[in-house]
């Protein structure tokens, strides 16, 4: 549903500045692109936080203060990193307004902003009472990762999920014409730039933390809005010749294999052996509360192992967090490996991922899927860590349970 909305708000923010045909063309850059294909039919806030963003913006267009309100507070409780895209709606808003002085700003500022703002330190307050874990906002916002920004493989994940798995090749051909030919004249420059600054401070701030696929998808919208606008130039400035013809028709061809390709991947198991990991749920009594060493935030273990879990991702935080966390009644812990893009195989070829990601690759019996994250190997520090303190109660090739505290019972 939230998916359906965010299309159908994409079409009308575009409607405010181009013809009905080039809005449609930007709607269907962001309607089939891999990434909103995917996270608009999963159980996960991303596509939530990104519809309410689409829709404060629309109602700040249509100078409709409480709506636009509204609609970000939404938002930000979907996902508290999105707030910097408050930048754009509140400006948005001040231009909607025909806001010229500073007191008259701050005015609609305060007035927009106080909804959200109450929501936020209420909702922020509730993390005092959760468990302690590395993914709450505080932490992540406090992690020392800015030297990420000076790494190659960090804009290598941001262009490749954006590219293959966003806008496909008419989008990225739609923005770079955007940008070189400065289209969206009918754009006020505040509005422009603020939509600039909030993505660059998402990316340093919140991407650059958590390199996830998943919270590119708020980027990937303003990226539609922008390719929409350079497709709309150049349509209006090529000829119609049987040339045109045939590139426009080729290029449909390659964005639409891309699509498929790439909206494949996305939807693989990344699971190698999910019998085990129904196992592994078996031995774990019901109503148990697990920790899960995982590489990402937990939502996939807490579905497949049917339990309260909370995530750690390395051996430091395991050691420093349990003793508060077997306090609160957490009982077991489990540690999964899966295949992930973005944790590991970063010094692999692109030609080896791209053969993974068309199925052409196939495993030998003694080479490790070099996608597979490596929490689960004896050599680990996980591993190493756990099996001299707790006792195995499943053991998988990808998946081990350990029960915390309880003498524990035969290895299956």
């Amino acid at each position: 549903i939230f998916a359906l909305c965010s299309i159908r708000l994409l079409y009308l923010i575009l409607r405010q500045w181009l013809a009905p045909g080039m809005a449609l063309t930007g709607t269907a850059l962001w309607s089939f692109s891999p990434l909103l294909l995917h996270l608009g039919q999963v159980p996960m806030p991303d596509i939530l936080c990104t519809t309410g963003m689409l829709a404060a913006f629309w109602f700040a267009l249509k100078n409709n203060l409480p709506a636009s309100s509204g609609c970000f507070l939404f938002a930000i409780l979907a996902k508290i990193s999105i707030i910097v895209f408050g930048l754009p709606v509140l400006t948005a808003l001040l231009v909607a307004r025909n806001c010229k002085t500073i007191p008259e700003c701050l005015h609609i500022a305060i007035f927009w902003g106080a909804v959200p703002l109450v929501g936020l330190i209420g909702w922020t307050s509730l993390e005092f009472i959760d468990p302690d874990t590395p993914w709450t906002i505080v932490k992540i916002l406090g992690k020392s990762e800015e030297h990420r920004l000076f790494t190659t493989h960090f804009y290598a994940f941001i262009f490749a999920i954006l590219i293959p798995y966003g806008l496909g090749p008419i989008g990225v051909l739609g923005c770079a014409v955007a940008v070189g030919k400065k289209c969206a004249p009918q754009i006020k420059p505040s509005i422009k730039w603020a939509v600039l600054a909030s993505n660059f401070l998402y990316i340093v701030f919140v991407v650059c933390k958590i390199s996830e696929p998943q919270y590119l998808l708020p980027s990937l919208a303003w990226l539609a809005l922008a390719a929409a606008f350079g497709i709309s130039h150049l349509a209006g400035k090529t000829n119609h010749g049987v040339r045109r013809r045939a590139g426009v028709v080729s290029l449909v061809c390659l964005q639409v294999l891309t699509a498929c390709i790439f909206t494949s991947d996305l939807k693989a198991s990344r699971i190698p052996d999910f019998p085990s990991v129904e196992k592994a749920a078996a031995s774990i009594p019901p109503g148990a509360r697990v920790i899960v060493v995982y590489p990402f935030y937990g939502a996939g273990p807490a579905v497949w192992l049917h339990r309260n879990v909370l995530a750690m991702y390395d051996a430091a935080a395991l050691e420093a967090g349990l003793p508060r966390l077997e306090k609160i009644g957490f009982s077991h812990l489990v540690l999964m490996d899966v295949k992930t893009r973005t944790k590991s195989a970063s010094k692999d070829s692109v030609l080896e991922m791209l053969t993974s990601i068309c199925h052409l690759s196939h495993q030998t019996a003694t080479r490790r899927d070099p996608w597979l994250s490596s929490f689960t190997l004896p050599t680990s520090p996980l591993c190493q860590y756990c099996d001299p303190r707790f006792t195995r109660i499943f053991s998988g090739d990808f998946i081990i349970v350990y029960a915390l505290s309880s003498p524990g019972a035969p290895i299956h």
